[in-house]
């Protein structure tokens, strides 16, 4: 019984002890320590290191990334300096746990099936008000080996609409087993991270009818598994 008790002494004051590694307040002290975890793991266990992204410390802002696996989000969190707030797949918030830890962070839930113009206000808003929006452009996890999807033309719509530059992030080094797998995988298999900023990307000046696709033939190498091949990627971006 004493070893027991020991070793939920031991649980419980190394949980309080996280809210230090935490570079961020989310306004909630569990999330907080949460983040705190995420930190260690991601810069110690995964090898993210001291990389920090950069992005300006005040503004509305886009960070666009790829999406190999359930992990991504976590990292480019504990790679920023301020606040994200991710676009999520709307079946996540119907889970217990992560839907909890979502709403907490005050992401925007965005569903396949249905009218998402109330979640684009809201990402707008958000923007507006000089917040951080996360979101990845092919939609979900894609894997390394295999063509990416069309890509999404909400990120240009955002960009457009709340006047912001867009970020654009490469997420590799996710070990393989993590692909497109669920966040839990962080825990027991070891990446060795890598991040690549690229260059902010903003709506052209003139009002072209084509400028989201203008954006989105910018982004789709940038964040593409190919980057590195020397044969160039097929172009697909989807404006509907």
């Amino acid at each position: 019984m004493k070893i027991i008790f020991a070793c939920f002494l031991i649980l419980y004051l190394f949980w309080r002890s996280l809210e230090k590694y935490n570079t961020v307040d989310y306004g909630n002290r569990q999330l907080n320590r949460l983040l705190g975890l995420n930190q260690l793991l991601c810069r110690r266990y995964h090898r993210l290191g001291d990389y920090w992204l950069d992005i300006p410390e005040h503004g509305g802002a886009i960070i666009a990334a790829n999406h190999q696996s359930g992990m991504d989000p976590a990292v480019l969190v504990a790679a920023c300096k301020r606040r994200v707030r991710f676009l999520a797949s709307g079946e996540y918030y119907d889970l217990p746990f992560a839907g909890y830890v979502l709403k907490l962070a005050g992401c925007i839930p965005v569903y396949k099936s249905k009218d998402n113009s109330i979640a684009l206000q809201k990402a707008i808003e958000a923007l507006k008000n000089g917040e951080i929006i996360g979101i990845f452009p092919f939609g979900g996890i894609h894997l390394p080996n295999l063509p990416e999807p069309r890509m999404r033309s909400g990120v240009a719509v955002l960009s457009r609409l709340a006047n912001v530059k867009i970020y654009p992030v490469y997420v590799a080094g996710v070990a393989k087993f993590s692909f497109n797998k669920v966040f839990t995988s962080m825990f027991f298999i070891r990446s060795n991270l890598k991040l690549t900023q690229h260059p902010s990307l903003s709506t052209p000046d003139n009002n072209l009818e084509n400028t989201d696709n203008i954006i989105l033939e910018q982004l789709y190498p940038l964040l593409s598994n190919h980057l590195n091949c020397s044969d160039e990627p097929t172009k697909q971006y989807q404006t509907q």
